[in-house]
């Protein structure tokens, strides 16, 4: 049975899953989502379109993973321009965004994984029992805006440097 996205409760992640996650430290981001692929059959990506999850996205869809992208609409109708980050990572990733998760997904990977107050590579999510990660779990404010420019991806103005609000 399919489940709708809704905001995500983490909780510690199993053995395999924290070892998964400490090899992950010594790769850079297309090394480690090709790890994910090798590790697991179904895997969907939660996204904000969050600076983190541009990121991750472009990521994705550079290294040719076939994941399905799943869009949490929170905010969504308030700001005209995520509206319009949407319409543009469709257009320049030419993907289409579901809503629900499969039956069939075995990994969630997701930028907001937190257990307790610590940023965590990865996780369970309490709400859909899914493995999660946080491939980028590592990376700080800097080196996300550095891919960014490095690889042109689009974001949301307020994620940016010199922003007057940030989007969380």
């Amino acid at each position: 049975m399919a489940s709708r996205i809704a905001y995500p409760d983490f909780t510690a992640p199993d053995a395999k899953t924290r070892n998964l996650a400490e090899r992950m430290k010594r790769f850079d981001l297309h090394d480690r989502l090709e790890l994910l692929r090798n590790s697991f059959e179904g895997i969907v990506f939660r996204t904000r379109f969050t600076l983190a999850d541009q990121v991750i996205l472009h990521g994705l869809v550079s290294s040719h993973s076939r994941v399905k992208v799943l869009k949490d609409t929170v905010n969504m109708a308030r700001d005209a321009e995520l509206k319009s980050l949407v319409g543009i990572s469709r257009e320049v990733y030419g993907l289409a965004f579901d809503e629900q998760v499969a039956d069939e997904a075995q990994l969630l990977i997701d930028s907001r994984i937190r257990v307790g107050r610590k940023t965590s590579f990865a996780g369970r999510d309490a709400l859909t029992g899914l493995t999660a990660i946080n491939p980028v779990a590592d990376w700080s404010d800097e080196a996300l805006v550095q891919y960014v420019l490095d690889h042109e991806v689009p974001v949301h103005p307020a994620d940016m440097p010199g922003s007057a609000a940030r989007v969380a």
